[in-house]
């Protein structure tokens, strides 16, 4: 251009008619695309009427295609939203069949679609169900091949179904030998503990004393054993008490310690008796009244 004539201006001066000049200005301008004009309309920014003025003038003439891009432009839920419908409502296949033409599939697939949204059973809640008798083992095997398991595969995924003895339940079941040792160490294994750990859990599964016990034991001289003999305390120690003992995972040497701790002791005053009339000697009172839990500054 020789000027700052604008091109609208410069075109008459082409000797154009003025309908020419018009249809060319109009050619020049920016033309939105079909789906801005959908757009527009999904947003409630232009009516019905300028939408079909707007693709009327975008060259669409034909009134078939002019519905199909009207309807195209409302958003159609995803196949997992309608697969949902169907779950929560009551809707039948007749009902939900429009939405699944909008999303892409044929009547002759729908069923296969419907019947893959069914939620299944998972696995534990099959076990459950066929442990406690509620489902039939036709019912079991079917259910299972629906989760995609082969035979072999089921078979194997069976054994999980029972339960295994827990670890308290296992040592009860050892120490009053209603199982092997062995018994005892594969249960373990099965519940996941290595062979090394399982010897150990056994070791730590033996009944101690407690705290009061044990003060009891020192206070009535278990932990001497040459006072403790003197005395007799682990006389009398029945012959049928180790195996009673041992069921409840005592060994014989702390089912002793508990036997030679039981006996009771003379009263205080009936050991100065003893000792005023010579029955006893002063070191054997001494050691009566430490018994008695007497301090050493009131035994002297």
């Amino acid at each position: 251009y020789k000027d700052d004539k604008s091109f609208n201006e410069l075109l008459p001066e082409l000797g154009l008619s003025p309908e020419w000049t018009a249809q060319i200005t109009g050619a020049t301008q920016f033309w939105p695309e079909v789906s801005m004009f959908q757009e527009l309309r999904r947003r409630g920014l232009i009516s019905d009427d300028e939408l079909h003025d707007w693709l009327d003038r975008s060259g669409v003439k034909d009134g078939r295609i002019e519905k199909q891009l009207i309807q195209t432009m409302w958003n159609v839920p995803p196949l997992n939203v309608v697969l949902e419908m169907y779950r929560r409502t009551n809707l039948d296949e007749r009902a939900i069949l429009p939405y699944m033409e909008k999303v892409g599939f044929k009547d002759e697939d729908v069923d296969f679609v419907l019947d893959s949204a069914k939620r299944l059973f998972d696995v534990p809640n099959l076990f459950e169900l066929h442990r406690r008798g509620i489902m039939r083992d036709s019912d079991y095997v079917k259910h299972m091949k629906k989760l995609g398991y082969a035979d072999d595969d089921r078979s194997l995924l069976q054994q999980l179904e029972y339960r295994l003895p827990e670890i308290e339940q296992l040592t009860r079941m050892y120490f009053r030998e209603i199982i092997t040792k062995s018994n005892y160490l594969d249960g373990l294994q099965k519940l996941g503990y290595e062979r090394e750990d399982a010897n150990k859990l056994e070791q730590a599964a033996y009944v101690l004393p407690g705290p009061a016990d044990l003060m009891r034991f020192g206070l009535r001289e278990v932990f001497t054993p040459a006072i403790a003999r003197r005395f007799g305390q682990f006389e009398n120690y029945p012959r049928g008490m180790t195996a009673w003992a041992n069921k409840i995972g005592m060994t014989e040497e702390v089912a002793q310690m508990y036997w030679a701790a039981h006996w009771d002791l003379p009263s205080i005053g009936q050991m100065f008796d003893m000792y005023h009339r010579g029955i006893i000697r002063r070191p054997d009172m001494l050691l009566g009244l430490r018994a008695k839990d007497v301090m050493p500054f009131w035994r002297d």
